[in-house]
């Protein structure tokens, strides 16, 4: 076996050295410290730290068998080098390995032989160490053999003791010498001594996998039990999680209107081991790549528009942060590790109203040539330039390199691509944090739509690599091509619009004003230009548009060329949607969606969000749920309220062919919820309280009104006499446009100061104190708004209070005195004053308590999003899908619920519910389906099962013009609503158990209705229940345990029948006997006949009775036929009704005599 050494140098005289005997690998070649390799798999970081703690300090002497004996030289004056190598006896790695080492000192010197282990974890961790000194023996060659002793973790397999063994990569064992008297001391540290080294040596042991090795005999017996216990897992091979890097974080069009809501995505750590070390390794030096889908309408109106961008725990831009510049540049931003920011613009702006993908790599550790020019960094709240002299190039350590690419069209046409260096180490951790789409409250979100987003968390890509087609490629064609067209929809608008203004500007100049000219122009029909130039081509393919634009008088429209081409559009929309609210209106849907198409392509979007009702529904036209997403997505993008709430439902839900997205509904439903405090602040729009006011309740239809209703002109003659509860009950009908009466917040206003001033009712007094200070529909008194403040707070009520604080807070800035207010007023219990708390703890102002207290402020927020207060439950449901508080553990769904709740209180959809509400009071069916539909598509609950209740009383009115299945539809769609009517129930549990249309019976479905119903108290439930037991139903175990029946002690169906009977008549609401109650007691006497008939003493006395009576009854009968008189010989006599027959008479006669009804007197003879 040839030597292979390495080191220093060899002796001249090599040939003189005998070879020892050949019995295992050699060592390989020499390798500068810390070339370890990198490991391949591992098991667990703590076992390999357990490695490290088995050998942490050098043996000396220990496990090392004697030298061999010294071979003397030949010849003395030769100068000898150091040397070493080594002969491992097993090539394998074992418990104990045998390895010869061979050495040569020319001076006194150390040998150190290490054993280091590598693994996917961790690398270059040493194991075994050893060293030796060599003062007497030099310039000869020794041998001396050392037992490497390795962890059982990686030699043997798991067992009872062994429970966590590691996969090992690469084993190597090295070894070298140094000097003695070279200035260094003997508890040198081994690093510093391995760069000492005057020869050194290493070779590679091979590993074995986990589950090829031994198991370990630990002469130990175990108790049988567990013995048994661990046989059962011994041979179970674990499989790691199957899981990539690759995150889809959207797939369907994401509709962004341009504000300060977006989605919100967080990413879990790796539950793949391998992964998550990798991932770990990385955070100093990223490598990722970001590739989506954009469809741009605008470039940022602000300064920056959100994209995607990373928020870290502590509420700051992280790596990576994607912006929108106001030019249309893309603005990337990244966190360095020392602590800054850094950002960086593109060269090339990005395209508008054309679909494209941007592709983003980031890759850490590069090493490129580059070229030192002027360069410009912008930092996050800092802007640094960096001049340096141009020209001159040279090899540069760019630490990260960012790669953007933008490809234009499904074909992936090339359109720009830009490689960005660094020399910054960039700090990335996806984890400690959440990611954004879109806008959110620190930053807007761009204009546009966003398409489907992957991310690769581990791997840099060229974009031929990436796979992200571009997803519902119909819906994306027909978003490009609705844009197209609206373009020139908004040009021809802009053009008639600027030409008709400008023409009645010259007509109104050529004429003297006189009063019939002012009386024709104000109440004539509005002057028509027909002379305008535009083509014939043009006019056909518009003719609505033309049609509209000849009927409006467009003098009053506004100069602003935006503003002019969407009031034009509401315009149309007002007389599209007169027309629906004739008697006829459904009939007429066909004929005005040419004008709603119009109306949406300038601007004015709640045409959009009536045509995407129209076809989602197919209400008079032909179902087309293509378009109805089209115009639904559009709606969003333009902000429109119902548009939002549509989509944040229908993603809620996952119905109507959109998928299932907690964060994509939070997106669309906190966009509205934000702005409904906001909108019920404002006095202005078409807006209205929402009630929950359902159609099968004839107690609250009563109570509906108007301003000339009974009800109204009760409550205002017993305002007028100074009744104070009818005076504020007045007073919010009109500020909130309540119960059926319009909005006058300036007629509520009057009565609030009627009240305050002339009694002594608190709340009346705080309601002006309000409308004083903020100046709603009244001129601002702020010293007479304190007075009344303190006036109700003195009283003890526990808004005045609030509002004191509010006060000082506000105006005052004595932060102390509003929180001494607003703790009295949450003791009170006030949500307003645990909202205000909260406020303080975030900004951290509140007194005596240094800085923010994120984690205070979220319990005050909860504590009032539980009493109601629209802020705090908007503050609640950001922690939950942020999940950066501990006390608010990311749930997405439950932060849909909360935004939704908020969203469902907004004015604008209160105003369709009212305008439903009123038609059907007046019953106007047609427009009272029209905006009972547009409403229930929304989401809301009330709205939903009201939509039901009308299709139930007018079907044939659902089955013309509807093309859903509107009851099925609409009960299924509240069953699933928070807090669902138990009569929703009921009824989906009818229609499952009888059947309707194309769905067939299925009892399953429908016990689990009538569960549900029961559940929530209402008797009914409990009845059906017993009364599909009574048919035959096996009630399901995990029903009965939802309804809290414990089937151990109700085995069979008697038994669980009386439970459900008497939980029926208990919660029956009837004083008198009820259907529960009869239901009980005929099942009782049913078991009591049962019982009685089941008895042996009562069956035999039953049976000697029935003896005696069918005794007595043959008594009688003959006592009866003994008293008659005796018989006479039988003779003719015409008066005989009957005769007793011959036996000479035939059976043919017999018969023929019974057929006969009636005997004659005189009998015919027969022939």
């Amino acid at each position: 076996m040839q030597r292979r050494g390495a080191g220093l140098g060899w002796p001249r005289q090599q040939q003189q050295q005998p070879p020892p005997l050949a019995v295992g690998p050699r060592a390989a070649a020499m390798v500068p410290s810390g070339g370890v390799p990198q490991g391949l798999g591992g098991r667990s970081a703590c076992a390999l730290l357990l490695l490290c703690y088995l050998n942490v300090v050098p043996s000396l002497g220990r496990q090392t068998s004697l030298t061999t004996s010294v071979i003397p030289k030949a010849e003395q004056s030769v100068a000898y080098k150091d040397f070493i190598y080594f002969t491992v006896f097993e090539g394998n790695v074992r418990n104990v390995s045998e390895v010869s080492v061979e050495y040569l000192c020319s001076q006194p010197c150390v040998v150190n032989l290490e054993a280091v282990v590598s693994s996917e974890f961790r690398s270059s961790i040493p194991v075994y160490k050893k060293r030796w000194k060599n003062e007497k023996h030099l310039h000869t060659s020794r041998t001396q053999i050392v037992h490497v002793k390795f962890p059982s973790i990686m030699v043997y397999r798991d067992d009872y003791f062994i429970r966590h063994s590691i996969s090992v990569s690469a084993v190597i064992v090295r070894a070298w010498i140094t000097h003695k008297y070279s200035g260094r001391d003997w508890n040198v540290k081994w690093e510093e001594n391995l760069l000492h080294a005057v020869a050194k040596n290493y070779t590679l042991l091979q590993t074995i996998p986990p589950f090829e090795r031994p198991f370990k005999d630990h002469q130990v017996c175990l108790e049988w039990n567990m013995g048994y216990i661990w046989n059962l897992r011994a041979n179970r091979i674990p499989q790691c999680p199957l899981e990539n890097d690759v995150v889809a974080l959207l797939g369907f069009p994401y509709a962004s209107s341009g504000e300060n809501t977006g989605i919100v995505k967080k990413f879990p750590r790796f539950r793949n081991r391998e992964l998550e070390a990798t991932r770990r390794q990385r955070m100093d030096y990223p490598v990722f790549t970001v590739s989506l889908w954009l469809y741009l309408l605008h470039y940022c109106k602000a300064n920056l528009c959100g994209i995607l961008y990373f928020v870290d725990s502590n509420e700051m831009y992280g790596t990576p942060s994607v912006f929108l510049t106001e030019e249309g540049y893309l603005h990337i931003q990244m966190h360095l590790v020392k602590g800054e920011d850094l950002a960086v613009k593109t060269k090339f702006i990005i395209p508008l109203k054309e679909w494209f993908r941007l592709d983003i790599s980031f890759n850490g550790g590069q090493v490129s040539v580059c070229t030192l020019h002027h360069t410009t960094y912008e930092h996050f709240r800092l802007k640094l330039s960096i001049a340096i002299k141009p020209g001159s190039n040279k090899i540069c350590k760019s630490k990260f390199v960012i790669v953007v690419t933008t490809s234009i069209g499904q074909d992936l046409k090339s359109y720009h691509n830009q490689t960005i260096s660094f020399r910054e180490d960039f700090h990335y951790n996806d984890t400690a944090g959440y990611f954004i789409i879109g806008g959110s409250r620190y930053v807007a979100g761009i204009e546009g739509f966003f398409g489907p987003l992957k991310y690769y968390r581990l791997r840099s890509l060229h974009p031929a690599q990436i796979f992200n087609p571009l997803l519902e490629k119909q819906l994306a064609e027909q978003i490009k091509l609705y844009y197209e067209r609206c373009a020139e929809v908004q040009e021809i608008v802009s053009v008639y619009a600027s030409a008709a203004k400008h023409g009645g500007e010259r007509q109104e100049a050529c004429h003297l004003h006189n009063s019939y000219l002012d009386l024709q122009r104000r109440y004539g029909r509005p002057s028509m230009c027909r002379a305008f130039p535009w083509e014939k081509e043009l006019k056909d393919k518009h003719p609505s548009l033309f049609q509209a634009l000849l009927e409006m008088d467009l003098l009053t429209v506004p100069r602003n060329q935006n503003e002019s081409v969407s009031e034009i559009g509401g315009k149309i929309f007002e007389k599209a949607v007169k027309r629906l609210s004739s008697i006829d209106g459904l009939h007429q849907i066909s004929s005005i969606v040419p004008f709603l198409t119009d109306s949406s392509c300038c601007g004015y979007h709640k045409a959009s969000y009536y045509l995407a009702v129209f076809y989602e529904t197919g209400l008079n036209v032909p179902r087309d749920q293509l378009q109805g997403m089209l115009y639904s997505l559009v709606g969003g993008q333009g902000s429109e309220r119902l548009s939002s709430m549509n989509l944040g439902y229908k993603h809620y839900q996952g119905i109507d062919n959109y998928p299932l997205d907690w964060e994509l509904s939070y997106a669309y439903y906190s966009n509205i919820a934000t702005k409904t405090p906001l909108d019920q602040h404002t006095l202005q729009g078409d807006q209205a309280y929402v009630e929950t006011i359902r159609l099968k309740d004839d107690e609250i239809l009563k109570v509906q009104t108007k301003e000339d209703g009974d009800v109204f002109m009760w409550l205002k003659h017993e305002a007028t006499r100074g009744n104070a509860a009818a005076q504020q009950r007045l007073a919010q009908m009109l500020f909130w446009g309540q119960q059926g009466v319009a909005k006058n917040p300036e007629a509520a206003i009057e009565w609030y100061a009627k009240g305050a001033l002339e009694t002594e009712d608190p709340a009346l007094i705080y309601d002006y104190a309000i409308v004083l200070f903020k100046g709603q529909g009244v001129k601002k008194n702020r010293r007479l708004a304190l007075e009344l403040m303190k006036k109700a707070a003195s009283k003890g009520l526990h808004q005045a209070v609030n509002g004191l604080g509010w006060y000082y807070h506000k105006f005052k800035k004595n932060y102390a005195k509003a929180a001494k207010y607003w703790l009295k007023a949450e003791e009170m219990g006030n949500p307003d004053a645990s909202y205000n708390l909260g406020v303080l703890h975030l900004d951290g102002i509140f007194p005596g308590v240094p800085g923010r207290n994120q984690t205070l402020a979220g319990e005050y927020f909860h504590k009032a999003a539980q009493g109601g207060h629209m802020e705090g439950t908007l503050w609640c449901s950001l922690y939950y899908i942020t999940g950066n508080l501990e006390t608010f553990p990311r749930d997405p769904e439950k932060a849909v619920v909360w935004a939704k709740h908020v969203a469902e209180k907004n004015g604008y959809l209160g105003h369709v519910i009212r305008k439903g509400l009123n038609a059907y009071l007046e019953g106007s069916w047609h427009e009272a389906l029209l905006y009972y539909v547009l409403a229930a598509e929304t989401g809301i609950e009330v709205s939903q099962t009201n939509l039901a209740h009308i299709c139930e009383e007018r079907p044939d009115l659902a089955r013309r013009y509807l093309g859903v299945n509107c009851v099925w539809r609409y009960y299924n769609f509240s069953v699933f609503q928070i807090d669902a009517p138990s009569f929703a129930y009921l009824k989906m549990g009818d229609l499952y158990y009888y059947g309707h249309q194309n769905q067939s019976q299925d009892l399953e479905l429908s016990v689990q209705m009538y569960a549900q119903a029961a559940l929530d108290g209402d008797s009914q439930g409990f009845f059906n229940l017993a009364l599909l037991i009574e048919e035959g139903t096996i009630i399901p175990h995990h029903i009965l345990d939802f309804l809290e029946i414990d089937s151990t002690l109700h085995s069979n169906n008697i038994s669980i029948l009386q439970e459900l009977y008497e939980r029926c008549w208990s919660h029956s609401n009837e004083e008198s006997f009820s259907p529960c109650s009869l239901a009980w007691l005929y099942l009782h006497l049913r078991l009591l006949w049962g019982a009685i008939l089941h008895s042996a003493l009562i069956y035999f006395l039953g049976t000697f009775l029935l003896s005696i009576l069918i005794a007595w009854t043959v008594q009688y009968f003959q006592s009866v036929s003994a008293s008659d008189p005796p018989p006479r010989p039988s003779q003719a006599s015409p008066d005989t009704a009957t005769s007793t027959a011959s036996p000479a008479v035939t059976p043919a006669a017999d018969a023929s005599d019974q057929d006969q009804p009636t005997v004659t007197n005189n009998p015919e003879p027969r022939g």
